[in-house]
């Protein structure tokens, strides 16, 4: 478990008391609906300075729109190449999905850290909306611990969630756009595998009066007229996790995209959030090719807070420097700067910072790429702050220096919350799955 130094520093005096918060900790994440395979380490929230929180909540709401903006270009075909793949019957369904604002993208989550220069880095976007719920969950484990709140009110310790409350507006214009009737209608969470984002959506919609099902896609029926499950009419649709989770999305999730191309159910993530996702967005946006797409004031925004990104493929583009280059040359001859991604990979796993990888490894891994069907990128590595925090081993507290990144959650563009993850080695994607962390502001 990772104790904040800084609440470490102010208000734990002795070991004991740090053993005493750990198994306070423990046994409050014990009790909730939180845990999973393999089990979560409870951990204090990651905390940043008051200035830093507002700059993370100003250039994530930035980001989410020059995202939205780009997602319109490529949906009106204004794009120059080609920056995304998808399923065909997914993509046919995004040209014709009606929604209910004119945003893109309802469902947010950014990743970034902050650079050597203390300025904010963006690297991946999703569209996956899991853990959009959890922050009032994990408050709630926090304040029951004394010792928890307490510190955190010695220290001024805030943050922002405003989750619960966007959600529950956005599902009463549902209502009114929609015909939607709470006691008679019926929403269904789509779970290929469940996991405690699902948990918290249930949770919530069951708390709040509304009918609603866990469903595993193969299960849903579709006449023409309505979208059944168990023999109950679906009206809205949800899914807590990406759809690309989804193995059998065109078999299985007929059904619903039939329903909703006639206009006979709602999907509340809508499905032009998924081009999000691609990682080959990054390239489009940081092509100065493609800045006349955008205004003066996003050109600064994507120079200043995004890593250079290209689609790994045989053409001559700008380099990090903006020097005019051969991109495959490029790479192989910058293995030290550079990490590769699977663009559409939803899961965190990918080739990192090549820095264990023989030089002929690295080419054959670029060959192997480039004759690959799968749509790859290569983006800057960011060379990123690291910081201290106490860490309880083995019943003995020690400082252990770690890195981190940041995951501010938008909805519908504004930002919502934040959560944090750690980890002891330097590369850029630092997720290993487990529980996010709260991250708050003194």
């Amino acid at each position: 478990m990772e104790i904040s130094r800084i609440i470490y520093e102010q208000s734990l005096k002795s070991e004991n008391k740090a053993l005493t918060l750990k198994k306070s900790l423990e046994t409050e994440f014990a009790k909730s609906q939180l845990k999973s395979e393999p089990p979560v380490l409870p951990s204090l929230p990651l905390i940043i300075k008051e200035k830093q929180y507002k700059e993370l909540k100003k250039t994530s709401e930035m980001l989410c729109n020059i995202f939205d903006k780009t997602i319109g270009l490529i949906i009106d075909n204004r794009n120059t190449g080609k920056y995304v793949r998808t399923y065909k019957s997914l993509w046919e369904l995004v040209q014709k999905e009606v929604i209910l604002n004119s945003n893109n993208i309802i469902f947010g989550k950014t990743s970034g850290v902050y650079d050597r220069n203390d300025i904010i880095r963006y690297f991946e976007f999703s569209s996956d909306p899991a853990s959009f719920l959890l922050a009032e969950e994990l408050l709630e484990i926090y304040n029951n611990i004394n010792e928890v709140s307490e510190n955190f009110k010695k220290i001024n310790f805030s943050f922002s969630n405003k989750s619960c409350k966007s959600f529950a507006r956005f599902l009463q214009t549902c209502n009114k756009k929609i015909d939607f009737n709470k006691k008679k209608d019926f929403i269904a969470i789509i779970s290929s595998k469940e996991n405690y984002g699902d948990k918290l959506y249930y949770k919530y919609l069951k708390n709040n009066g509304f009918n609603v099902f866990t469903v595993d896609p193969g299960e849903f029926s579709f006449d023409g007229e309505e979208l059944r499950v168990r023999n109950n009419k679906i009206k809205l649709v949800i899914f807590p996790q990406s759809i690309k989770n989804i193995t059998s999305f065109n078999t299985d999730m007929k059904p619903v995209i039939e329903a909703c191309k006639g206009g006979k159910v709602f999907i509340i993530d809508t499905l032009r959030s998924v081009i999000a996702s691609e990682k080959s967005l990054f390239a489009l946006i940081s092509d100065p090719k493609n800045h006349s797409f955008y205004n003066d004031r996003d050109v600064k925004f994507i120079k200043k807070h995004i890593p250079w990104t290209r689609i790994i493929r045989h053409e001559s583009t700008t380099d990090i420097s903006g020097n005019e280059v051969d991109l495959i040359d490029y790479i192989i001859a910058n293995q030290e700067r550079l990490v590769l991604k699977k663009s559409s990979n939803i899961t965190g796993e990918h080739i990192g910072p090549a820095c264990d990888m023989n030089p002929l490894d690295w080419r054959t891994l670029v060959s192997w790429i480039l004759s690959s069907k799968e749509l790859w990128v290569v983006q800057e590595k960011i060379e990123f702050n690291s910081s201290e925090r106490y860490e309880i081993d083995n019943d003995c507290i020690k400082l252990k220096k770690i890195f981190w990144c940041v995951n501010p959650y938008m909805f519908n563009g504004k930002f919502q919350t934040c959560y944090g993850s750690t980890s002891a080695e330097p590369v850029v994607n630092i997720e290993n799955g487990s529980l996010e962390t709260l991250v708050g502001f003194i």
